[in-house]
């Protein structure tokens, strides 16, 4: 993926795995895992934002358009990795610039 000419791997299929940990959790760990995972994914993402007040919310972006994902399951995704994000020790306000619906 390549957004104001930095570039990152992306791989679909892993996201889409990730997403999939959450509905269907095997264990609650895997649950707390596929977040994690997902917290960093959206952070790197985000970063790739050019400078600014706030990022811009590439990471919804990224699931609306590149993994064809509803807008319902973005707000279902993003809303879970908020509160998910709110129990870590240090956690912080994330807040970001929506750029697309």
């Amino acid at each position: 993926m390549q957004v104001f000419g930095y570039s990152m791997h992306f791989d679909p299929d892993a996201i889409q795995d990730l997403i999939l940990q959450l509905d269907y959790p095997y264990t609650q760990g895997s649950q707390d895992s596929a977040l994690l995972q997902l917290l960093e994914i959206r952070d790197r993402v985000n970063r790739l934002s050019p400078p600014g007040q706030q990022p811009l919310d590439l990471f919804a972006c990224l699931l609306r358009h590149r993994l064809k994902l509803s807008t319902t399951d973005v707000v279902r995704i993003q809303t879970a990795l908020q509160a998910f994000s709110a129990k870590q020790p240090n956690s912080m306000e994330y807040e970001t610039t929506k750029l697309c619906s």
